[in-house]
Order: structure tokens, then C-alpha cells, then sequence
């Protein structure tokens, strides 16, 4: 019988699930916040490639800037909604993007705001998630085996529950004009193409020396080195005023898509192909998004 992680990890907001650790009124203020024309909203489920997606934008809108250059800028200019609230958008640098890992149909709308949305293999996406909530001091009492994170995961009982339901929710907007639908395994694949194509849907105009420095800060190899130091450093300084923890987190790990093949048994790949199986039916396009075998159209 699966350990059911209900009172471990999450609790529900206004409908959907959320961190157990986040305050109730700070999220519900993000859920009602009233979108802007000017706002560009990162969605993803968690370990989907967010913190990828966010230092992309991040450097079409500074020129190129690294995020470690400042990050005390960057992380006033890249808010999670759904942690600090309205007021952490209220009081953002603009142009900047707002991070939010609630199911798109949770995401204040506006129809000229727009939607990054990037999405990642189940595989991979079970794996990175059970590492990272492992590692939240917040969750010491959470001792799970992947093998009972496995069964809560398939069955949406983790923080923002259901993969599937997100995807979805997701899909669902894929062909809209204000949104952009983007896969971490596209991103390896093509780096240089998906900064291209989040550029001209944001009506960016980029050169070749901007470029270069977004590919370099947006690197593996640079991220993996800068970033979990930098934020931490950076949230511990100021974990007295603005209520953000001190402890460490690994936002980059491996970096590595298939790094599943090393945690799950075959029995587990089986369910969760059968799972995406069944979904991508539904979904025209997806299996591309997900598993790309080529490069992106050329720019």
C-alpha cells in the first residue's frame, strides 16, 4: 500500500495542491492576482526545467546579463508566485517573468500576457522531484523510498500533485497565440533554437554577441557551478527580511535526460510509458516535444 504524503508535503488551496510549508493566504493572493498585458508567466510542473526556462528569459530581457552577476536582481526580476504572493509580483522589476507550478488553468490570465510554458519527461521529472524534496529540511521527517515517492507520484499524491493533470492542463492551451510550449529534452537537444524561438515570442530582437552570452549562462557547465551557490548564498542574507530559507538546494543536479534508468525498475518505466502512452494519443505533437529526434526548424 502506498505511503500517502497528504499531511507530509502538500496541502490544498483553492483546489489545487500546493508545498505543505507555504502559507495559505500568500498563495491563494498569487491565484487571485490580476494578470497584466505585460506580464510573461513561466509555468511548469517542478524539475521540468524551470530554473533553465526562467535564466533564458532572464537573459533576453538583460542583454545577455549572467544571473549570478546580481542575484538579488534576478530573483527580484524572476518572482515565484505561489511562495511570496501577490506582492512579490506587485513589487517585481519589470520586464521580468513570473514562476508558477500550479496547472495552467490556475494561472491568472490575461490575453496578452505571455505563457512560457516547458514540460519534461515523467521519467526524469519522478526522479529530480524525489531527490529534491529529500533534501528540504522541511521534509526530514519524510523518509520515503523511491519505490513509495514512485507510488504517490503516479497517483498525484506530491507538491502540486498530479504530473498528468498538469500536463494537460498544459496542452490543453498549447495552440494559443500567447503561449509557448517548449520541452527540457528540446532545450538539449537545440539550446541555441529554443532561445530563438522564446526570443521571438517575447518580440525580442537579439544579436550574435547576446546570444553567445545567454548559451554560456545558460549552460549545464555554467549553472550547474553559479547557480544553486549564488541563490542560496543570496536567500540566506536575506532570510530575515523577506521569509526565504537559509539552507541549500540543489536546483541543478545531473542535467542529464534518462537519468530515471538509474533509480526505476522495469516494472515502474513500464507503468509510466503506458501512462504517457496512453496520454500522448490524446495529444497531437507531443511525443516530439518530449523525445525529439532532430534539431528544431531552422531560424
Amino acid at each position: 500500500m502506498s505511503h500517502q504524503l497528504t499531511q507530509d508535503v502538500y496541502q490544498i488551496v483553492d483546489g489545487t495542491k500546493v508545498p505543505y510549508h507555504f502559507n495559505a493566504e500568500t498563495v491563494r493572493s498569487a491565484l487571485n492576482y490580476e494578470a497584466q498585458p505585460d506580464d510573461i508567466f513561466i509555468v511548469s510542473f517542478p524539475k521540468s526545467g524551470t530554473t533553465w526556462i526562467e535564466n533564458v528569459v532572464f537573459g533576453l530581457l538583460n542583454d545577455g546579463k549572467a544571473f549570478d552577476d546580481d542575484m538579488g536582481y534576478y530573483l527580484s526580476q524572476t518572482p515565484y508566485a505561489e511562495r511570496f504572493g501577490q506582492n512579490s509580483i506587485m513589487g517585481m522589476v519589470r520586464p521580468g517573468s513570473i514562476k508558477m507550478h500550479v496547472p495552467f488553468n490556475y494561472i491568472p490570465h490575461h490575453p496578452k500576457a505571455k505563457y512560457v510554458c516547458i514540460i519534461r519527461n515523467p521519467k526524469d521529472v519522478c526522479v529530480s522531484f524525489y531527490h529534491f524534496v529529500r533534501e528540504i529540511p522541511l521534509y526530514a521527517h519524510f523518509n520515503a523510498k523511491f519505490n513509495t515517492f514512485f507510488e504517490d507520484f503516479i497517483h498525484g499524491n506530491t507538491p502540486y500533485g498530479d504530473y498528468f493533470e498538469h500536463l494537460r492542463s498544459i496542452c490543453d492551451h498549447k495552440d494559443d497565440t500567447n503561449v509557448l510550449l517548449i520541452s527540457y529534452e528540446q532545450m538539449q537537444v537545440d539550446l541555441t533554437g529554443v532561445v530563438l524561438k522564446v526570443a521571438e515570442f517575447l518580440n525580442i530582437n537579439q544579436n550574435k554577441e547576446v546570444l553567445e552570452k545567454i548559451l554560456e549562462h545558460a549552460s549545464f557547465t555554467y549553472m550547474k557551478q553559479k547557480f544553486d551557490k549564488a541563490h542560496n548564498t543570496c536567500h540566506a542574507q536575506k532570510s530575515d527580511k523577506s521569509q526565504t530559507f537559509s539552507f541549500p538546494l540543489t536546483f541543478v543536479r545531473t542535467g542529464v535526460a534518462g537519468n530515471w534508468s538509474s533509480q526505476m525498475n522495469d516494472e515502474q518505466v513500464q507503468l509510466l510509458d503506458q501512462k504517457m502512452a496512453d496520454f500522448m494519443r490524446e495529444i497531437p505533437g507531443l511525443n516530439e516535444l518530449l523525445w525529439p529526434k532532430a534539431k528544431l526548424e531552422e531560424h
